[in-house]
């Protein structure tokens, strides 16, 4: 009888360990292929006050991004381009800022990204008709551009290893910032992602999230702060984030402000993801 115990408990013990995920339980794995295009568009809503006067600015940018073989198994080398840039003119055909830049990285399908770098910052020094100090501002402003880019381009939070029920959660931190001899910037990111339902296919998240940036120059220190919350849906076929919405509050204050006065926006973002 005990023996007959020991094996139930130990086959029990077995099958639990051995089962990849409970009844109605997800996996969130990134199905990047070799081959595969996503376009990627992100449409933003800044509102601000100005002079007490209340300010909107919008945009639009579409990333296109190609898939190729990664360094090892498990993962893809990914190439990113901004698409749809603005029509040439005598004053800009030489340099378009983002557009004229490649971003490219590694990624696992965990979503851990590695290796990511910027290309054509330096298209700007190919323009004849500016002067060597044009040029060099133009160039540093690429610079500090490019890698402020970088983690909206490569966006992609990673992934949790364990699966996921309705009502679990993960989350995504991040620093980034960069250094440059007229400017630095540091940036920390804490998004929570909870799953909400799981239907036909597609698992449904809100999000919540928090953002830290100090920034200093020779014009002075400037701080930032922001909140926001969101939904993202992930499609389980395709293993892609194929929709998000944020709206977040974010307050600047420092003397890089000018004014000496705090500055509050509003920001609400829309990204929309699909494969060509």
């Amino acid at each position: 009888m005990k023996a007959t115990c020991f094996w139930l408990i130990s086959l029990v013990t077995l099958l639990w360990s051995a089962s990849p995920a409970m009844p109605g339980a997800v996996n969130l794995r990134y199905g990047f292929a070799p081959g595969q295009q996503w376009e990627c568009t992100r449409m933003s809503r800044m509102t601000f006050m100005v002079m007490g006067k209340k300010q909107t600015q919008q945009q639009r940018h579409t990333l296109l991004y190609t898939v190729s073989k990664g360094p090892k198994k498990d993962w893809v080398h990914l190439t990113a381009r901004y698409i749809n840039p603005p029509a040439k003119t005598d004053e800009n055909k030489y340099a378009l800022g983002q557009y004229d830049f490649t971003f490219t990285a590694d990624v696992h399908t965990s979503g851990d990204i590695r290796n990511v770098a910027v290309t054509g910052v330096d298209q700007v020094m190919q323009d004849p008709s500016l002067g060597p100090q044009e040029k060099t501002a133009l160039l540093q402003s690429n610079k500090i551009m490019a890698e402020s880019l970088k983690p909206s381009v490569f966006w992609f939070p990673e992934l949790p290893e364990e699966a996921l029920l309705p009502g679990d959660e993960f989350e995504d931190k991040r620093t980034h910032g960069f250094k440059d001899p007229n400017m630095t910037s540091s940036t920390q990111t804490r998004k929570v992602f909870v799953l909400e339902d799981v239907s036909e296919g597609l698992a449904y998240f809100i999000t919540k999230e928090r953002h830290a940036t100090k920034m200093s120059s020779m014009g002075g220190e400037m701080n930032g702060s922001a909140t926001g919350k969101g939904e993202i849906i992930f499609d389980l076929k395709e293993g892609m984030w194929i929709e998000l919405t944020t709206q977040s509050k974010m307050s600047f204050s420092g003397a890089m402000m000018g004014s000496g006065e705090n500055q509050d926006m509003i920001i609400t973002e829309k990204v929309v993801l699909h494969r060509r």
